[in-house]
């Protein structure tokens, strides 16, 4: 038996070119999403999702808000869903996300590295935005609408530094050549004015042949 869930852009409607078709998976995969490259595939048990519950894992309150139940049996997913409370990320957990985004924007990457770079600051910064709109019980998952709700300087700038690294993260995991950057020193110079992040010179082919990164 399968339990399948639509989420992210795909089960908001504002889904786009850049866009990945997001499902949730628990138990068997369904014989029409076997091999389709069209969606992303998590796959997770029931028992990880409870434990993802008791850590207050933000990813659940994704699902309820914006997820679309397509199978589910014996609606397992829905009552666990309308289970999961209201929550706001703990400390150690912010904590967490601000380091990964400190170490990000510090790194000075080669040319040829460029690419991971703006898809991990893609990510870490989605991350930590995500977290500090959860502080003040704001569940906003949408790129779009990330900066809506937060008091902070660089708004305008914060918006096309994500706009820009989504689209460059889309192509590096793609395989699809490059055309648009921004630049680096600028890009970490704004995140770090506007979400006052401190930050140390790492090179990012350093952590990556130490397994630092």
């Amino acid at each position: 038996m399968s339990i399948v869930v639509q989420y992210g852009s795909s089960a908001r409607g504002d889904l786009d070119s850049l866009s990945d078709y997001d499902l949730l998976i628990v138990g068997r995969c369904p014989q029409y999403v076997q091999g389709n490259p069209k969606y992303d595939i998590a796959k997770y048990s029931k028992n990880r999702l409870r434990n993802l519950c008791k850590n207050n894992s933000l990813f659940l309150i994704h699902l309820r808000e914006e997820g679309k139940i397509i199978e589910d049996n014996d609606n397992w997913m829905e009552n666990f869903l309308s289970n999961v409370p209201d929550f706001i990320p703990n400390e150690s957990s912010l904590r967490l996300s601000k380091k990964n985004l400190s170490i990000a924007v510090s790194l000075q990457p080669t040319k040829k590295l460029m690419p991971c770079w703006y898809d991990m600051i893609f990510v870490f910064l989605r991350d930590y935005l995500v977290k500090l709109n959860a502080l003040s019980k704001k569940y906003v998952f949408s790129v779009e609408n990330l900066l809506n709700f937060l008091s902070i300087e660089y708004k305008y700038e914060l918006a096309i530094i994500l706009k820009i690294c989504r689209e460059i993260k889309y192509r590096y995991r793609n395989g699809i050549k490059q055309n648009i950057f921004i630049n680096p020193i600028w890009a970490a110079n704004i995140i770090k004015k506007a979400l006052h992040i401190e930050s140390n010179e790492y090179s990012l082919d350093e952590l990556i042949n130490k397994k630092q990164f």
